[in-house]
């Protein structure tokens, strides 16, 4: 009977830890998509900008840069994303059976 008291709180503590890591993961990717899309118009401002003899080649690239940079790091926060879910329900034991 102790036992079972000294487990349950564990138990709880992880569960509660992975659902917190998966919220914060969730609100890393919102917020790269966000900053994405900024990015993005900001891309389109530069690149007409440039095409109207308005802006460098340097300022574009610099862009490009950063757009690029963003994707890499919204495509990280997914992954980190999908990785944290998956540990969530290992964490409550979705998806095992309870026969041997």
């Amino acid at each position: 009977m102790s036992i079972t008291i000294l487990i349950y709180p564990s138990v709880e503590i992880s569960v509660r830890k992975a659902y917190m890591d998966m919220i914060d993961a969730y609100e890393s990717v919102v917020m790269l998509e966000q900053t994405e899309r900024q990015l993005q118009k900001a891309y389109d401002v530069t690149r007409v900008k440039y095409e109207n003899g308005l802006g460098t080649n340097i300022e574009l690239l610099e862009i490009v840069n950063q757009l690029k940079e963003i994707k890499l790091n919204k495509s990280k926060a997914q992954l980190g994303y999908n990785l944290a879910n998956k540990q969530f329900e290992i964490s409550y034991g979705v998806g095992l059976s309870s026969t041997p």
